[in-house]
């Protein structure tokens, strides 16, 4: 970095800037906003469930926050629907309420309702809210995704759930604050909705839990709201060494948050050499590497990286999108120039469209947090001199 880009990143340090231990780097929510327009791209191209693949991905937070963000807008979305829901509550007249379910109910039955799950915080909304949220989140398999099953699904969970979802706000502050990122997790409550709602329905309580669960099968079954989203993290290096650097490398204020630990769980991270991916063809909707291939490529030879380029393209989905940084590749020697320019050839010869963005050191560095600055000196791209250039790929949906 040069002396130039050390005092404007100066500017952005914290007053009191975090504890540096060790040279780990996290491009955190800066990666995450300059790969997600591709990505939601891509999610709006393929309408089927959806695998997203960060390659070389060291340890595996990008994963983590791109799974973070697909739940808020998941829990985003759950509570538009109910409350899409509670709207129909509010008419007045029971039978001439579009919502079949209110016509059971009396003027007295819906205003008591309406008191219990209109308000946003309120026990009764979450727990109305968690099931919905749940399924959204976790569907079940592609055929059981018609009304009837649906349905089935969330009747159970509204019988019996007492479980509601809560925003933990990490590492210290609260929503809005500068550094600070949101994290969902699950919490249980003492009483679940049907003992809340039992008061005021008595004895047509199920009557009126089969008929929501009925009525929000429909919503999420004839709006294809049911996709499995699924982030997976792939790097050469064995988890349990990419476990130990990081926890060098991160200060223990944010070793210390239920993220950190969520990034620990090698459930959907994959020990793989680049060079052999084995997804299926078409199978993966969005591959994304911050800091990886194709510049770490270099040493792969050209056949090796001739490798790479083919098997991202056999197995990226129609529709799909992979954002890849090569840095200094444009800049450096020839041999790196001629690799980079091989390997686009390659890609524009199987048909995929590729587009350059470009950024500079500085304006990363300004849109960065606290957390991310201290850190920045680590990075191997931000050390580079002039402008960065993303590729975009694009697989033409036929």
């Amino acid at each position: 970095m040069s002396a130039e880009q050390h005092d404007f990143a100066l500017k952005f340090v914290p007053k009191e800037p975090y504890e540096l231990q060790g040279g780990v780097y996290a491009w955190g929510k800066t990666a995450r906003l300059i790969t997600e327009p591709a990505y939601f791209e891509a999610r709006d191209q393929i309408k089927t469930d959806l695998v997203a693949v960060d390659l070389c991905s060291s340890f595996p937070y990008f994963r983590e926050i791109m799974t973070g963000q697909h739940k808020q807008l998941m829990h985003t979305e759950a509570y538009r629907i109910t409350g899409k829901f509670i709207d129909g509550l509010h008419r007045l007249s029971p039978k001439n309420n579009e919502l079949r379910f209110a016509a059971m109910l009396d003027k007295n039955n819906l205003i008591l309702l309406r008191k219990e799950l209109g308000p946003r915080h309120n026990l009764a909304r979450q727990l109305l809210v968690a099931p919905i949220f749940e399924t959204m989140t976790n569907p079940p398999p592609t055929d059981k995704r018609d009304p009837k099953s649906i349905s089935k699904i969330l009747l159970e969970k509204f019988m019996e759930s007492k479980t509601y979802y809560k925003f933990v706000y990490e590492p210290t502050g609260k929503a809005g604050d500068k550094g600070t990122w949101v994290f969902i997790t699950p919490a249980a409550s003492d009483i679940p909705l049907r003992k809340i709602i039992e008061p005021m329905l008595g004895d047509k309580t199920s009557e009126f839990l089969e008929d929501i669960s009925s009525y929000f099968g429909e919503q999420l079954a004839s709006e294809n709201r049911l996709r499995r989203i699924t982030f997976l993290s792939l790097d050469f290096a064995p988890f349990e060494n990419l476990v130990r650097d990081a926890k060098n490398g991160f200060p223990l204020k944010l070793r210390n948050t239920l993220f950190f630990q969520s990034v620990q769980n090698p459930r959907r991270h994959m020990r793989a050499d680049i060079r052999s991916l084995q997804f299926k063809e078409s199978g993966i909707g969005f591959f994304s590497s911050i800091e990886g291939w194709p510049y770490y490529g270099k040493d792969f030879g050209f056949e090796g990286n001739m490798a790479v380029a083919k098997k991202i393209s056999f197995q990226l989905a129609a529709g799909g999108k992979a954002v890849f940084f090569p840095w200094n590749m444009q800049d450096n020697d020839s041999v790196s120039q001629n690799l980079l320019a091989e390997i686009e050839k390659e890609w524009q010869k199987l048909g995929l469209t590729i587009a350059k963005e470009q950024l500079t050191i500085d304006g990363i560095l300004e849109s960065m947090t606290d957390r991310e600055l201290v850190l920045a000196n680590h990075s191997p791209v931000l050390r580079q001199v002039g402008p960065i250039e993303s590729l975009i790929l694009s697989k033409p949906t036929s």
